[in-house]
């Protein structure tokens, strides 16, 4: 009963909030900004920013912080 408590609370929480994020809301802007004017390859932003490539492909794809306009 408490797990599922706890994790009713805890599935609320997105982005910033999570306690491990290593991503602002600014910063996903500017991930997509930075992609879509084709200025960073996924690739690169990764490297930048040091997270994985499927992270940023999933913040791009709008699959993760999703959240984020």
């Amino acid at each position: 009963r408490q797990n599922m408590d706890d994790m009713k609370l805890r599935s609320n929480q997105r982005g910033e909030v999570m306690p491990r994020s290593k991503l602002t809301p600014p910063a996903i802007r500017l991930i997509r900004q930075c992609h879509s004017d084709g200025h960073y390859s996924a690739t690169k932003l990764a490297q930048i920013l040091s997270i994985s490539v499927p992270a940023v492909c999933d913040i791009i794809n709008r699959e993760s912080w999703r959240h984020i306009k």
